[in-house]
């Protein structure tokens, strides 16, 4: 569950689908917000063609960018990479959107922990979009957590922050 810090507002995340191959780096998502009824899709787009770059063990360049989408029955709002890997601090990639040419997220700070309430996060990656077209064309703050994923949205332009409050995963 995430809660919005000044209004309080509260929206209920439930992951609808989910895959993953433990043996290489694929994997499909899909969770929808009780909230608004808007699905997000993840999913990765591995950059082959690339020495540096390998499926199925280690590499040393950006060669797998997690894809996003958000939309719901009439109303698609688009996608767009959302984070990628490998990442270092200050590194950024572009990313399309026909209203921002040009638009790119950014690994703005790496965190070791990263605290919210009564949780401690471990390896906390804080991604900066200049204007992100699925959240309402707007610059966004996106802090994805190692093994829980996103942690906290901050939507600058609206002046709303979205914290995860409680969660479960299940192994």
């Amino acid at each position: 569950m995430y809660e919005e810090e000044t209004s309080g507002q509260r929206d209920s995340m439930y992951v609808t689908e989910g895959y993953n191959d433990y043996s290489g780096y694929d994997f499909d998502t899909r969770i929808e917000s009780a909230l608004t009824g808007y699905e997000y899709h993840y999913w990765p787009l591995f950059a082959s063609g690339s020495n540096s770059c390998h499926e199925s063990g280690p590499s040393r360049g950006k060669c797998l960018f997690v894809k996003r989408s958000k939309g719901k029955p009439g109303d698609y709002l688009g996608e767009g990479s959302c984070f990628y890997i490998n990442y270092i601090e200050a590194s950024y990639s572009y990313v399309f959107n026909t209203q921002f040419p040009d638009n790119k997220i950014i690994v703005q700070k790496i965190y070791k922990n990263y605290p919210i309430q009564n949780f401690n996060f471990g390896e906390t990656v804080l991604i900066h979009e200049l204007n992100t077209f699925v959240e309402g064309k707007q610059p966004t703050n996106h802090f994805y957590s190692k093994n829980v994923g996103l942690i906290r949205k901050e939507l600058l332009d609206s002046n709303q922050v979205w914290n995860l409050m409680n969660y479960h995963i299940e192994p």
